[in-house]
């Protein structure tokens, strides 16, 4: 099974989305494209390259995400979780080819046919290249960002949860006993209860008064 991490780019630092970026910049610039794009299976623009002004991105970047939506399910469901889907479309001005950057991103390339035509095999050769390094640097990332123990997260919930009953019920104070370990539980028997294992005597009065249970003016 393949493990999916979602990745916060907006939290990126600076030198980790120079360095993606700079692949993009790298990407177009070997292949002759006019832009490329990097951009999440919801077609969400995340880092670009190159002239896009002319271009509706958004709507390119939401069908091509409909269309890897579609190529995962087909591969999921025929257990080719690890394909790789390379697409390409050739317009009367504009070439697009598209590949997916493991599980949640894709790229996109563009190509203006009337600036400069596009070859086939030498985009493919630097969009695989390309791919290969922004996994590696995403991989960076998820590594430096891994979870926290069970345990921490665990305490922290506790804390939060603690301090949230604390603030709502400001007048509930609880004070802990001073000397916890030095109080020793009384485990003496209350006065005139036998023992454990021992029968009770029934004793009348004149032996009460014999072994100085009572005084002897009692009840005089």
């Amino acid at each position: 099974m393949t493990t999916k991490h979602t990745l916060d780019f907006s939290a990126l630092s600076n030198t980790t989305f120079e360095a993606i970026t700079r692949q993009l910049e790298t990407l177009r610039r070997d292949t002759g494209a006019q832009c490329v794009f990097l951009a999440d299976m919801l077609g969400r623009r995340l880092a670009e390259a190159g002239d896009t002004a002319q271009l509706d991105t958004v709507t390119l970047l939401s069908l091509l995400a409909g269309g890897f939506a579609a190529s995962g399910e087909l591969a999921r469901r025929f257990g080719n979780g690890e394909a790789a889907n390379l697409n390409f479309h050739q317009g009367a001005r504009y070439d697009v080819y598209s590949a997916n950057v493991g599980d949640n991103l894709f790229l996109a390339i563009v190509h203006d046919r009337q600036v400069q035509s596009s070859r086939i095999g030498i985009v493919w050769l630097y969009t695989r290249r390309t791919i290969a390094k922004l996994l590696s640097i995403l991989s960076s990332i998820e590594t430096g960002g891994a979870e926290r123990p069970l345990e921490a997260e665990f305490g922290s919930s506790l804390l939060a949860e603690l301090d949230t009953v604390l603030t709502e019920h400001p007048s509930a104070n609880v004070h802990p006993p001073d000397n916890v370990e030095d109080d020793e539980p009384d485990i003496s028997l209350p006065a005139g209860r036998p023992a454990e294992g021992e029968s009770e005597e029934l004793l009348d009065m004149e032996d009460a008064i014999a072994r100085g249970l009572i005084p002897p003016d009692w009840g005089g």
